[in-house]
């Protein structure tokens, strides 16, 4: 509660490799305020560059986050919403600064891609990874390669008996490049 408006916040700092020293200060990921941020995902390139995805309901709707930072932590562009609705974010990060985000709405599984500076245009479009329409689809984890390669992993009750699958890959990529 960085903003001391009785609401959580998700909390951003880097630590160093050898140490365990801060290496950033702390700061808040996310530009909003009120409600809750929840849940958050981060995920960084070889040379510093990070970006962050969580749940916020601080705009009245449950939905999924996101936003990119430079090695310094300064932040690349404002609050980006990637799901309306959505839960459970996941963020992967390739080698220029494009992200992808993850998340489940309506017991479904999501990806969507976006460029270094939170547009998405050319990017990966928001598409459903369920294939089969039975049971829930939950628990996403992404991650993105150096090149734009996007895996995913979700837990995946189709058959509706309690005992989730899990379901790997995508042959997917959010790159042009």
């Amino acid at each position: 509660d960085a903003d001391a408006d009785g609401a959580s916040n998700i909390g951003l700092i880097r630590l160093a490799k050898a140490s365990g020293a801060a290496t950033l200060s702390r700061r808040v990921a996310g530009s909003s305020t009120g409600g809750q941020r929840l849940r958050p995902s981060v995920a960084a390139t070889f040379n510093g560059e990070f970006a962050a995805a969580w749940e916020s309901d601080h705009s009245g709707v449950p939905g999924v986050w996101t936003r990119s930072f430079s090695r310094t932590g300064a932040a690349l562009h404002a609050d980006v919403e990637a799901a309306a609705g959505g839960t459970g974010a996941s963020i992967g990060l390739d080698g220029q600064g494009g992200t992808v985000v993850a998340w489940t709405a309506a017991q479904d599984v999501w990806v969507r891609g976006y460029h270094p500076d939170g547009t998405d245009t050319g990017r990966l479009a928001a598409q459903q990874l369920t294939r089969v329409a039975a049971g829930k689809q939950e628990g996403i984890a992404v991650a993105v390669s150096h090149w734009g390669e996007v895996s995913a992993a979700y837990a995946d009750d189709n058959d509706g008996n309690t005992w989730d699958q899990i379901y790997l890959g995508m042959g997917v990529i959010n790159t042009g490049w």
